[in-house]
């Protein structure tokens, strides 16, 4: 029993790392978007701006009369993929789990 205690441990000391990896990136994006540009391409380890600023948010928002445009291709195509996607693999999996073939169950994890 103790020895599944540290193996459980250790399997949620490295899930948390591996989230905590996979967070930082977006985390480091969105402070470098509250950064003026000058502090960005300055580099360094900061993760708090030092000038905070929205001009960044600003920019895109008024100064650029596209990103409307871009913003809602983008949501489009996600939605129609999202959708596709949601039928065409209810239909998969439908059909894995009715019809009977040589590797069923090992494809199934059963």
């Amino acid at each position: 029993m103790n020895n599944f205690r540290w193996i459980r441990g250790i399997f949620y000391s490295i899930l948390i790392l591996y989230a905590i990896i996979t967070f930082l990136p977006f985390a480091w994006a969105l402070s470098a978007s509250f950064k003026p540009l000058e502090e960005i391409i300055a580099g360094g380890l900061n993760f708090i701006p030092h000038d905070f600023t929205v001009d960044n948010y600003r920019n895109i928002f008024i100064e650029s009369p596209l990103f409307g445009r871009w913003f809602l291709n983008s949501v489009l195509v996600g939605v129609c993929v999202t959708g596709l996607n949601i039928i065409f693999n209810s239909m998969a999996g439908y059909a894995l789990a009715r019809v009977k073939f040589p590797g069923n169950s090992l494809l199934l994890g059963i």
